[in-house]
């Protein structure tokens, strides 16, 4: 695959990425794998996010980016570390993590996902862009916010 030098224009998150995956690459078809070469613009960051089948390895080539993790119920101890350049971090399977630039410029990092269908569930998506919608008022005492600010979020563009 050619190209991973060249992502295409920031999201709203100011991330932009590239991804080498079956559709992108059929050779990656039955190897268990996905890359993904990430750049992010200063006070860039990925949402909050699980990937239920795959740990992935993340290696950061410029910049510097601060990582972490948050393990399950009932601790829901948060782990995190600033990543410089030459540094990597682990995020195991199934672990809400965080990804953010905490450079001055552009921060760029390359991740290996063990699965070629590693799933990304962006939790601000999978909670407020939920399509239908989850109930506003079973939302508001889940999360607990106020009802009117959890329809204000519903209004909102997510990540995907």
């Amino acid at each position: 695959m050619t190209g991973l030098d060249r992502p295409g224009p920031f999201n709203a998150y100011g991330v932009t990425f590239v991804v080498a995956s079956v559709p992108t690459m059929p050779g990656l078809n039955t190897q268990g794998q996905l890359f993904l070469r990430a750049e992010l613009a200063p006070n860039g960051y990925f949402p909050p996010h699980i990937h239920p089948r795959a740990s992935e390895l993340t290696y950061v080539m410029e910049g510097a980016v601060e990582v972490g993790f948050v393990t399950s119920f009932p601790d829901y101890k948060y782990y995190s570390k600033v990543l410089n350049k030459g540094d990597a971090f682990i995020f195991p399977v199934g672990l809400v993590h965080t990804v953010q630039n905490v450079a001055r410029g552009k921060s760029v990092t390359t991740s290996s996902l063990n699965s070629q269908n590693p799933g990304f569930i962006f939790l601000p998506d999978s909670l407020y862009a939920a399509k239908p919608p989850i109930n506003s008022s079973y939302l508001a005492r889940a999360s607990k916010l106020d009802e009117n600010t959890v329809k204000y979020l519903q209004t909102k563009m997510w990540f995907g």
